[in-house]
């Protein structure tokens, strides 16, 4: 868990990344969690913790009390994390133990985040709804072929989505919400779910919701006129507030990062525009949309370098990666055997 979370951490600031949400549902044990809440911190990365649990009994409601002890520890103190809530959620939950787990996260002024994906809501969701529990600090992760008067219920009560969309459209989620929220006036943030299984680049994910969309929209225009759309009906600057102000509010952190003015924490990230890739940089905001790893020249945390002319301010990275891999390698023992791991 340690070596997973600052390796991943540290990767999405080399990407660009200054804040991320670690939707952590593997925390079997509380030396689980303290050794993921561990690596966030080494990494300095901004972080929102969403402590969560491997997939159990409906019935069984989240653990308060390691919540709590995560409250009073360093998930809790530490100026670069907050503490949330992944919750099974109703799709995973009783309808019973759905409200107990929200109405707890609304009781500690917690982000409660859930998955929902693939399908129509379970009776779960009309119990939170009935206890009016959904709100500004519920955020809903895929929310894939959701109806869209449960959408547009959810939009009105203040809730947020994050869209995973590259994941999403490889993984089988269904098609990403990004549409359907547009249409009510809203908007995703987004996220790369697992870095795994696709890369970690926040930018990547943009491109790949902005590209999806548009693709939709000019299909439904050329059903309606017989020809392609001749503009874009998503905008780059759209898609970089998904990014941005979106991801910010979604963690519950809009008051402090999201955006460049006075008063924010000093979040930054520098985009070299001289690289051939994007030269010559006439739109800065979608040349910064276009941008990929190579271009991150530098990233700044709450006033700390911790990118600079393109190399990670990071000590003992050639160790971590040794550390990682032999994880790894164990991991894939432990799965196949020793004579059936894949090579």
């Amino acid at each position: 868990m340690h070596i997973s979370n600052l390796a991943g951490a540290l990767n999405q600031i080399n990407c660009g990344t200054t804040t991320l949400g670690d939707w952590c549902h593997n925390s079997l044990t509380p030396e689980h969690a303290d050794a993921a809440v561990e690596g966030l911190v080494q990494s300095g990365i901004r972080a929102a913790f969403l402590h969560g649990t491997p997939y159990r009994s409906p019935d069984v409601p989240h653990p308060l009390a390691e919540i709590d002890r995560l409250l009073a520890g360093p998930a809790g103190r530490h100026p670069l994390l907050t503490l949330g809530m992944a919750l099974q959620g109703p799709q995973y939950s009783s309808p019973d133990t759905a409200v107990a787990d929200f109405r707890a996260a609304s009781e500690r002024g917690l982000v409660a985040s859930m998955h929902q994906s693939g399908g129509e809501p379970s009776p779960g969701w009309e119990a939170l709804r009935t206890a009016r529990l959904f709100g500004p600090h519920t955020n809903v992760v895929h929310g894939a072929d959701l109806p869209e008067d449960w959408i547009r219920t959810l939009v009105d009560a203040g809730v947020t989505f994050t869209a995973t969309p590259e994941n999403e459209l490889g993984q089988g989620h269904g098609t990403p919400v990004t549409g359907a929220l547009l249409r009510l006036g809203a908007a995703p943030s987004l996220g790369t779910d697992v870095d795994t299984v696709v890369p970690g680049t926040l930018l990547t994910a943009a491109r790949v919701a902005l590209a999806h969309q548009r693709a939709l929209d000019h299909a439904r225009h050329r059903r309606t006129t017989g020809v392609y759309a001749d503009k874009p009906s998503v905008t780059c600057r759209q898609a970089l507030a998904w990014a941005t102000v979106e991801g910010a509010r979604a963690l519950g952190l809009a008051d402090r990062v999201g955006r460049i003015e006075e008063g924010m924490q000093a979040d930054l990230v520098a985009v070299d525009a001289r690289a051939l890739n994007l030269w010559p940089a006439h739109d800065p905001v979608a040349t910064v949309v276009h941008a990929d790893i190579a271009n991150i020249e530098a990233v700044m945390i709450a006033g700390r370098w911790r990118k600079r002319h393109h190399i990670l301010l990071a000590t003992g990275l050639d160790v971590l990666k040794d550390r990682l891999c032999e994880s790894g390698e164990r991991l894939l023992r432990m799965m196949h055997g020793p004579d059936k791991a894949p090579g």
